[in-house]
């Protein structure tokens, strides 16, 4: 948790309890803190010149449990941003889309591919992603992965699946000097299929709805005997690719 102030000291206090006061670097001030699930408080605290200043907000947070399939069967859902390493909030209905993770036996995760890079030490791209108010969950992705998979317990599932193509980009990002004119100009062309059913045939989305355009796909899938939800990937031209995968619980 960080605290930005201008004062020498800051106290937190989370859920009515001091986490302790901390020097401020810099203007800003640092605490671990761990979270109830449900509604936490959150009051930062500080003196200047004999007065109290403080400000204040709540955090709605929900536990995500190692096993997704003792996740409340209710309200489960999970969203996660493909190819990325950040977390990334919508500014309208405040989901919460997770950095991407290597599959877990029990847990949720990629089987295969790259991390899509302009260099070495940037990750996905500064391009304009048209039809979306959430560009940056566009800009960076997963390709040549074979599988997407979530160890969800048996129900009736909504999967979301956001592609947004570079494929065919034939000039370089202007303000972007680390992006080439090389980059992802084949055409990507796979097949998607959701615990055997083929969900997606020949999709193509640059062809299809035009490069650097916001593609969602909404499927409503059955996870049974256990065996929860796995997206596989079946390269046809290009590389096959994911941007964003939500799933959520229907019943």
């Amino acid at each position: 948790m960080k605290v930005y102030s201008n004062l020498d000291k800051v106290e937190l206090f989370v859920n009515g309890k001091s986490m302790g006061t901390q020097n401020s670097i810099k203007g800003v001030s640092y605490w671990n803190v761990a979270f109830v699930n449900g509604k936490n408080s959150l009051i930062a605290r500080g003196i200047n010149e004999n007065r109290t200043c403080e400000d204040a907000m709540q955090i709605d947070f929900e536990i995500i449990p190692a096993l997704l399939s003792q996740a409340n069967e209710k309200s489960f859902e999970l969203a996660v941003n493909v190819g990325s390493n950040c977390f990334f909030i919508d500014p309208v209905n405040s989901t919460t889309w997770l950095p991407d993770q290597e599959y877990k036996s029990g847990s949720f995760g990629y089987v295969g591919g790259e991390i899509f890079r302009t260099s070495d030490k940037r990750i996905g791209h500064q391009s304009e992603v048209n039809q979306t108010r959430n560009v940056p969950l566009y800009q960076t992705f997963r390709y040549g992965l074979t599988n997407y998979k979530f160890d969800v317990s048996d129900g009736e599932y909504e999967v979301e699946l956001h592609f947004a193509d570079l494929s065919s980009k034939q000039t370089k990002t202007v303000y972007d000097v680390n992006e080439t004119e090389s980059n992802s100009k084949e055409i990507s062309q796979f097949n998607i299929i959701i615990n055997d059913v083929r969900v997606l045939e020949n999709f193509c989305p640059s062809v299809q709805y035009g490069a650097l355009t916001a593609v969602p796909k909404t499927f409503v899938i059955e996870a049974k005997s256990m065996k929860g939800i796995t997206i596989s990937f079946e390269k046809e031209i290009g590389n096959t690719f994911v941007n964003a995968i939500k799933i959520r619980r229907l019943n």
